[in-house]
């Protein structure tokens, strides 16, 4: 979660279901610090089993009236982490 003090509604509801959450502040476009969280989950629950990435970025109009900044900006956040890490 990029920004933890909008995390309250989120723990709330896994609170009330009985379900354990840690939450810890990252930035998927830095590719050090997601190899850090990865490593920080390994060492604390022994193993990472599963990884759900609901990062996203919008850019209003179509492909065509892009600049190629703001749409390569837009698909390398999606290609760059979906590739399967071992």
């Amino acid at each position: 979660m990029r920004d933890l003090s909008r995390s309250g509604a989120l723990q709330a509801a896994a609170h009330e279901a009985g379900v354990a959450v840690s939450l810890r502040a990252l930035d998927v476009t830095d590719e050090a610090a997601v190899l850090r969280e990865v490593a920080h989950v390994a060492d604390r629950h022994g193993r990472l089993d599963a990884v759900v990435n609901n990062a996203g970025r919008a850019a209003v109009g179509t492909v065509e009236s892009l600049t190629l900044v703001t749409f390569g900006q837009r698909w390398s956040l999606q290609r760059v982490y979906g590739k399967r890490r071992r």
